[in-house]
């Protein structure tokens, strides 16, 4: 998107290997990234139109990290699969949007969560 402070393709797939290079014999493995993948739902702009990378995407089809965080793309807020790979992408902190990663017996879990989402009072219906 030539936002001023973005990795071109070559320099994120640089990084990216680097970094997986010092995790790879690691029993799980967390990508955070702060570009998301390309042509997933996570990308879209709101005109529908994809703006992830190519080099992001082809990093998690090659090296199948268990779970991966993004962000960028504040209105591509979801939950995505890429090959094996879960990626979620929390949207704007500023509409509450944020993931909470566990790290359990079976592997890692993560869920999107909302801290501007009120939760329904005891004993009350929501709705």
């Amino acid at each position: 998107m030539d936002t001023p402070t973005e990795f071109d393709e070559d320099e994120l797939r640089a990084v990216l290997e680097r970094g997986h290079a010092a995790v790879a014999d690691a029993p799980r493995r967390l990508m955070i990234c702060h570009t998301p993948p390309f042509d997933t739902r996570l990308d879209r702009l709101v005109n529908g139109r994809p703006v992830g990378s190519p080099a992001v995407r082809a990093f998690i089809e090659a090296r199948r990290p268990e779970l991966a965080v993004v962000g960028h793309i504040h209105e591509g807020r979801g939950a995505d699969r890429v090959g094996e790979t879960l990626v979620l992408n929390a949207g704007a902190l500023r509409d509450g949007g944020y993931v909470v990663v566990e790290d359990g017996a079976g592997g890692l879990t993560a869920e999107l969560r909302n801290f501007r989402a009120r939760a329904p009072s005891a004993g009350r219906p929501s709705g």
